[in-house]
């Protein structure tokens, strides 16, 4: 149960913290920006943060154990096979996941075989962070009609008279 609320927390503590750095030294150029925009292009920053510590400390396991080494099996078979990236994939990335079963399932259909760690690399980084652009994004539209709408006045002034 812990794990599962580390899972869900980390990427929106993430995010959150992302945004006020980004936002406090207005790197980028980020505050001239709509919030929806903000929100959704430090989502996208955040989720390449994510994928890159996931894949490196993937390898690090990798490269640490002997028995896969020894086994032959390669860094993708042990990616796919032997880490949590598809339970991590099914909870946080769903898009790209299914971009990455699809592109799978066609190459099983076409009776090919080949090296496989680059193109769903390439899906979960692109569709990931498209998915994540936009679903940050929407979160920041919505956050901010709401923010709005709590508003009463041109400072919020009007509460005190």
């Amino acid at each position: 149960m812990l794990n599962a609320l580390v899972t869900i927390a980390a990427p929106v503590l993430l995010i959150f913290g992302l945004y006020h750095l980004f936002t406090w030294f207005d790197l980028f150029r980020l505050s001239r920006l709509t919030y929806w925009k903000r929100v959704g292009i430090v989502a996208l920053i955040s989720h390449t943060l994510l994928v890159t510590g996931f894949l490196l400390f993937t390898w690090f396991d990798f490269e640490s154990n002997n028995v896969f080494a020894g086994l032959g099996l390669s860094y993708s078979t042990f990616l796919f096979q032997h880490s949590a990236f598809w339970r991590l994939a099914a909870i946080l990335d769903t898009a790209p996941m299914v971009g990455i079963l699809a592109f799978l399932m066609l190459l099983d259909r076409l009776g090919m075989t080949g090296p496989v760690l680059l193109p769903a690399m390439a899906i979960l980084y692109v569709v990931g962070g498209a998915q994540w652009y936009f679903l940050g994004g929407g979160i920041g539209l919505l956050v901010d009609r709401f923010w709005n709408g709590l508003k009463t006045g041109e400072d919020g002034e009007e509460w005190f008279q």
